[in-house]
């Protein structure tokens, strides 16, 4: 958890498990979450969902899934965004705006 211009940003980086209740209480209001939804390294898409589910983040930023460049074996990220609406973005990067945190919305990163 960190937070930047006043906005929460928790990365769960290589998370493998759903979140227990003590955890999800210690980590608090999130505004943006990385979340893992690859599976076979870490939770897989439907976790990922339950995972969103219970920290109720406003912007989520799907991470460690399969791409072209990647060399090793995970899933595509399409299972996941079909929990939520999405918007593939043409860059690596994103700027939160105030606008973003009114609902629920996933943002795909351009990984190339």
């Amino acid at each position: 958890m960190f937070e930047v211009d006043g906005k929460r940003v928790c990365h769960l980086g290589d998370l493998g498990h759903r979140l227990t209740k003590a955890q999800i209480e210690m980590i608090g209001d999130v505004d943006v979450l990385l979340v893992p939804v690859g599976g076979i390294y870490t939770i897989n898409a439907e976790a990922a969902y339950d995972v969103c589910e219970s920290l109720n983040a406003k912007v989520i930023i799907p991470m460690h899934y399969k791409t072209k460049p990647l060399k090793f074996d995970l899933n595509p990220v399409d299972k996941f965004l079909e929990y939520y609406p999405y918007t593939k973005l043409d860059k690596p990067f994103i700027e939160i705006t105030e606008d973003m945190l009114k609902e629920r919305h996933i943002y795909v990163l351009n990984y190339e």
